[in-house]
């Protein structure tokens, strides 16, 4: 029941911290719209910053599933270019979902008051992104799928090309319509054209058709 109930409180939470922001949330206000005392909100979440925590990091997980399956398609046989594709069109779809977006938003303007909980989140979800792209880089770089001697700028170039421009337009333009889905998948194919025109040992070879 305690696992349920916490739920609730967290899922409680989320939508009123999206809605009313961190300091015109209470507790009092969270435990009387998810139906418990505030008591359970206590021994569910010790405070409101915990709380807040909670909320923030559990977009995470989400994170933690695409980059559990950008790993098996990474190590996959297809080509390079039908790899990086899948992975970019993971990274766009992922990053781009609403949830991801406002919760995103929400730690940005909580950063400097909490910083350390913003840490957490760029330490599980971004940097974690970075690194397992750094690491598939540098395998391909030695089995001469890609030219780079600098596997870590190669992950960043890729994965803010993808990403910078909707990220920003989501997060800074919070009416604008979301980009539909085949808007993105080309976008996703020019990004992959243009890393391996960077990239690709052999420049035209490998580029997506």
């Amino acid at each position: 029941m305690a696992g349920r109930k916490g739920a609730l409180i967290l899922d409680t939470a989320r939508q009123m911290f999206l809605e009313r922001g961190y300091d015109a949330t209470s507790l009092d206000d969270v435990a009387a719209v998810s139906g418990v005392s505030k008591t359970t909100v206590y021994n569910n979440f010790k405070d409101k910053e915990s709380l807040f925590s909670a909320v923030v990091l559990a977009v995470t997980e989400r994170a933690e599933q695409i980059i559990a399956d950008m790993a098996a398609t990474l190590t996959g046989d297809e080509p390079i270019a039908e790899r990086l594709t899948a992975v970019a069109r993971a990274l766009a779809h992922g990053a781009l979902n609403p949830a991801v977006v406002q919760l995103r938003r929400l730690a940005i303007s909580e950063a400097l008051r909490f910083p350390g909980i913003v840490t957490a989140y760029w330490d599980r979800a971004p940097a974690r992104t970075l690194a397992l792209l750094t690491e598939w880089f540098t395998q391909l770089a030695a089995r001469g799928e890609l030219d780079t001697d600098d596997p870590a700028a190669a992950a960043a170039f890729f994965a803010y090309a993808v990403l910078g421009l909707y990220q920003d337009q989501a997060l800074l333009q919070p009416n604008r319509r979301p980009p539909a889905r085949a808007e993105l998948d080309e976008h996703v194919r020019q990004v992959v054209t243009t890393f391996l025109r960077a990239y690709a040992p052999q420049a035209g070879r490998l580029l997506p058709r």
